[in-house]
């Protein structure tokens, strides 16, 4: 007789013996125990048929077995709109477009991809680029915005025609309602001139499987911008995400992370009312707002979470600028992996041999990155006049500075576009107007029609007028009078602007100062080495314009000093700034963003009573319990 306990050799768990034989024999499990089922059914009904059904059945539970998990289905958006010239080249669109659809890989045939036309002014590259995306036989994948640009007729200022025209976040909305009605779990809403790596479509499927498990909102996926215009020698149907990582150093070895794209679960985000805003308009961080939300913690107890996947690409950033909120603008991993170094020591190296080590730890972190959050591609921005090497194209996407006075003749042009777009066009009449639906749809036939014979009109007309912005001086001034101009219009689905009470920017100025030491202190101001906040106030009255990764509290003085905050100050400043001066509250997203300390005080001190509680009554029921038996004893 064997003994009564069988041990592990290292002697820390017991089990008994019996145990240990039935274990050796476990019972069926999952596809098996069913195909002993199935097989004692198929015997019972035809005996002289056990064989072929065991066989058929068993060969059925090892295909289960075997084959992969199907991830969540989902479906790509890539947004195509209007060239903001002179920030980018007439046509850079359609190029980058015919740029990704000749060198990427196609994706799998059960991932639709979309591609979304949206209200291009210029009818000439609208027709040029639906051309192109037939050429290459995605033509059943367009879809069009609607309602069409000729219901511009039916507003009134230069700065909601803008807004209609360009209309980036509705737009983004309505590709997540479409995935909605055609049942995609998941929807990733891309921005334009994005080139996708051979692996995104495998390694999104992955991160949607991880995301679904811990409940997440949304994913935030990483965006690499080119250096120069893109060579398929490097950016082709074979690259996958490593081979453009590698390549994607500077001759610095600096590695710059761009601001993200978005994927959302459909379900979970509705839930939420994780939506960007339609009011804020191209330019003023119309996206950044809602990544930041995103990326907020919410939950309770052990619950608390970001909404969204891969938040550390905001963390970071928010470091490195000194901003208590996330404002968008470049990721240096290079300079992350750096300051993790020094703060756990590398010395004994020669500066050589810490430089190849930097090298090699930013491009196994960005490998990290793009293996749990997947990553797209920024293509080229070309330049306003073509062939023209005297514009460095990644300055004026990355510079604040150089941006907003490229913004400011953008801005401009557009509007002067648009006036001749409607002067070419037919007005819709009265009751059309009346009845215009602000809502966006996606459409399968553009609903734009506009005859060779204006488009032709229309080219001539706009050759003129950008030779005439092409050469006028930008100065501070007029960028300051443009920046006002739109911070003090009505915007459609957000209510007419108010001015902020004194006291209530006095207010808001001290919390925010409050924040902005509280930032300093974790990670360093939000200005540049060696430059104060009053440094930054004296700058703003310099120059009349406030960079929009200056801190909350900065902004806030600027504002007072009569400086313009870059980017529009729909957004700086903090968002109760926002809700005061608009009349209306935060969304969703952002309330169950916010838990303020003295909530989380009162929730620790409330679980602590609760927890005592239960235990007094624990005592008190063992204490009854020693009295009811003393009592017994003392009668026996």
């Amino acid at each position: 007789m064997g003994p009564l306990f069988a041990s592990r050799a290292d002697g820390r768990h017991f089990r008994p013996a019996a145990r240990c034989q039935r274990d050796r024999n476990p019972r069926p499990r999952g596809a098996s125990r069913y195909t002993l089922l199935l097989a004692t059914l198929a015997f019972a009904l035809n005996p002289g048929a056990l064989s072929e059904s065991a066989e058929g059945v068993a060969s059925t539970s090892v295909k289960l077995a075997s084959s992969p998990p199907r991830g969540p289905s989902f479906a790509v958006y890539r947004m195509l709109g209007n060239d903001m010239w002179p920030l980018q080249g007439v046509g850079q669109m359609r190029k980058n477009t015919a740029y990704a659809l000749a060198h990427e890989a196609p994706p799998p045939p059960n991932i639709p991809v979309f591609w979304v036309v949206n209200r291009i002014v210029n009818a000439t590259e609208r027709a040029l680029l639906v051309s192109t995306l037939k050429a290459a036989g995605r033509g059943a994948d367009v879809l069009h915005v609607s309602p069409p640009l000729a219901a511009m007729h039916c507003l009134e200022s230069d700065h909601a025609r803008s807004l209609f025209a360009q209309a980036q976040n509705a737009v983004r909305n309505a590709m997540l309602e479409h995935a909605s009605a055609n049942g995609y779990e998941w929807a990733i809403p891309l921005d334009g001139n994005q080139f996708l790596p051979a692996d995104f479509y495998g390694t999104m499927r992955r991160v949607f499987v991880e995301a679904d498990s811990e409940r997440r909102a949304a994913v935030l996926i990483p965006m690499l911008r080119v250096h120069a215009e893109q060579d398929a020698a490097v950016l082709n149907e074979r690259a996958d995400f490593r081979t453009i990582a590698d390549a994607h150093f500077t001759e610095e070895n600096k590695f710059h992370i761009s601001e993200p794209q978005l994927a959302f679960h459909v379900e979970r985000s509705a839930a939420r009312k994780a939506r960007f805003d339609t009011g804020a308009a191209y330019g003023n961080a119309n996206k950044a707002r809602l990544v930041g939300g995103l990326c907020r913690l919410t939950g309770k107890g052990k619950s608390v979470q970001e909404a969204a996947s891969c938040c550390e690409l905001v963390q970071w950033r928010k470091k490195q600028s000194g901003e208590a909120r996330y404002t968008g603008g470049e990721l240096d991993l290079r300079r992350h992996v750096e300051m993790v170094r020094n703060a756990r020591g590398s010395e004994g190296k020669s500066s050589d041999a810490r430089s190849k080590d930097v090298r090699s730890e930013v491009l196994e972190l960005a490998m990290q990155l793009g293996e749990k959050c997947g990553a797209t591609v920024r293509l080229h921005n070309y330049p306003a006049v073509e062939n023209d090497v005297g514009v460095d194209q990644r300055k004026i996407a990355t510079s604040v500075m150089t941006r907003s006075k490229y913004r400011y003749k953008a801005k401009k042009f557009l509007v002067k576009y648009i006036e001749s777009y409607l002067g070419h066009t037919t007005k819709p009449d009265v009751s059309a107007c009346e009845g215009l639906s602000t809502r966006i749809e996606l459409v399968k036939e553009d609903p734009n029609d506009v005859t060779e014979a204006q488009a032709s009109a229309l080219l001539k007309e706009m050759e003129i007028k950008r030779e005439q912005i092409e050469h006028e001086r930008v100065s501070a001034e007029k960028i300051a009078a443009s920046e006002k101009d739109a911070e003090f219009t009505d915007q459609p689905g957000r209510g007419a602007t108010l001015e902020v009470p004194e006291e209530t920017a006095k207010a808001v100025e001290d919390s925010e100062a409050e924040g902005e030491t509280r930032s300093s202190a974790e990670g360093g101001s939000g200005e540049p080495a060696g430059m104060s906040s009053a440094s930054s106030a004296h700058l703003a009255r310099e120059k009349g314009v406030v960079n929009v990764a200056a801190s909350p509290a900065t902004r806030m003085r600027a504002r007072a000093l009569g400086a313009v905050i870059d980017g529009g100050a729909q957004e700086q400043g903090g968002r109760r700034v926002d809700a005061a001066r608009r009349g209306h509250s935060t969304t969703d997203t952002d309330n169950g963003a916010r838990t303020s300390s003295e909530e989380r005080w009162t929730l620790l001190g409330a679980g602590a009573a609760g927890l005592l509680g239960v235990q007094a009554i624990i005592v008190g029921f063992f204490i009854a319990a020693r009295r009811v038996r003393a009592k017994r004893k003392g009668k026996a």
